[in-house]
């Protein structure tokens, strides 16, 4: 792996097919940097599926699994699901899987994007872009969940799965250009106290007739943001849509929940990919801006109230000719920190060093609203994947499906192919930034 901010590169060692494939740390990284002591000191890759590379995914997801390791979930390419486990040294988890670490699903996978999120004993919750189902330790169905394990909710195409303080599950996602909002209750009995019988349906304007929710946030209170995008004249703008705890369109959120940002000047494409609740209820998000600047990672902040900060803006980061918009099955996503600032995760593609091409990246964002040029000397910096195999790439592309926020640590996760000889070079990847330093602010 290289790092393009300091231009470190790696070694690396390949393993056999299914054993994870560990690229080497040259040095021991620094606070910021990937963790020396996950993995073998940098990313982990293991085999995704014998499918052709440039199979596009929807973004796959992980979650924590009790004992420090990680539950991860990927379409596999055929129509099936792999669920894995790695404990957490990035290592597979050999009780797991028959020792593989991994299992292959092939019950009510639906074509969308998936999720995760962690049950209690064990377990793990897990969305199929179809079905909501719980699975224990072992992978297996859990029957003790609402029908035998499995709930068929119907496809959405852009979907999360989040758990409220009361332990319910709350899942969100778009088809057929509607949002929808679902809450079940911790055995997955729909909610009936949440909307119609646990579903939502928020009316969101548009003067093309499409929409797309692609992100939630829960609130302490158990109220609730959903974001995205709707059409409308000049392209895609962003939208946020409030709900209390009970499904009704927040009143104090917005007008009658929903907050319709409109374009700037000559502004083409405004819309979220990530939202985050703060303690004060303010929402703070992360997407992409374009045509009045150039393609642009946008940051913005919204009040309680759903007023736009008037400081932050919609602020854009250009920075330089590394960024493009949703490039194939990016999943970005914004962390906040008690500064008022924030961590953003997103792919950028700059080509740069030559060979390779997107690259996982880390933004931190100030207060107000700016480019932390303490972080990197510039306010990010990239990391990108050497070939494991003898011949040469065209360039590596590295997917960013997942991110999850912990104290002093972010873990990502995504998939990585290489434009080679055709053979097909297709990963799951695995990485771990370690950020003590910081932290050093209380962000947690």
């Amino acid at each position: 792996m290289q790092a393009g901010a300091n231009g470190v590169t790696r070694s690396i060692a390949t393993c056999a097919a299914f054993a994870l494939t560990f690229l080497v740390a040259a040095a021991a990284a620094p606070a910021q940097d990937l963790d020396p002591q996950f993995g073998a000191g940098d990313i982990v890759l293991a085999p995704r599926s014998s499918q052709p590379a440039f199979f596009t995914a929807h973004p796959g997801a992980i979650a924590p699994a009790d004992g420090g390791g990680w539950w991860w979930a990927m379409e596999a390419g055929d129509g099936t699901i792999a669920l894995g486990r790695i404990d957490a040294s990035g290592a597979p988890d050999t009780s797991f899987g028959g020792g593989t670490g991994r299992m292959t699903l092939v019950d009510c996978v639906g074509n969308g994007t998936l999720d995760l999120q962690p049950a209690t004993n064990g377990r793990v919750v897990l969305w199929t872009g179809r079905c909501l189902q719980r699975r224990m330790g072992n992978g297996a169905l859990d029957a003790t969940f609402a029908t035998l394990g499995s709930i068929d909710v119907g496809i959405l195409s852009i979907s999360r799965l989040r758990r409220d303080s009361q332990a319910r599950l709350v899942l969100a996602g778009s088809a057929a250009n509607t949002w929808h909002a679902y809450r079940f209750d911790a055995d997955g009995h729909p909610d009936t106290s949440f909307g119609d019988a646990g579903h939502v349906l928020p009316l969101i304007p548009s003067s093309n007739g499409f929409r797309g929710l692609t992100s939630l946030a829960l609130r302490a209170d158990d109220t609730i943001v959903l974001g995205g995008w709707r059409g409308n004249t000049n392209g895609p703008s962003l939208v946020l849509f409030g709900l209390t705890a009970d499904g009704a369109p927040d009143p104090v959120f917005g007008s009658a929940g929903l907050v319709d940002v409109p374009h700037q000047g000559g502004d083409a494409t405004v819309r979220a990919h990530d939202v985050v609740a703060q303690p004060d209820g303010s929402v703070l998000v992360a997407g992409e801006r374009s045509g009045s600047v150039a393609c642009c990672v946008l940051f913005a902040r919204f009040s309680r109230a759903g007023q736009l900060d008037p400081v932050v803006g919609l602020r854009a980061f250009p920075l330089g000719n590394e960024t493009l918009g949703v490039f194939f099955e990016m999943r970005a996503a914004i962390g906040a920190a008690p500064d008022g600032g924030a961590w953003l995760t997103r792919n950028l593609f700059p080509s740069s060093p030559p060979g390779h091409r997107t690259q996982f990246t880390l933004i931190r964002v100030t207060a107000s609203g700016e480019l932390d040029t303490s972080f990197a000397g510039r306010g990010w910096r990239n990391w990108s994947v050497n070939e494991p195999h003898s011949h040469a790439p065209a360039g590596d592309y590295i997917q960013l499906h997942d991110t999850v926020f912990e104290p002093g640590a972010i873990q990502l996760f995504g998939r990585t192919f290489f434009e080679d000889d055709g053979s097909g070079a297709d990963y799951v990847t695995f990485a771990r930034i370690r950020l003590d330093t910081a932290f050093a602010d209380g962000f947690e």
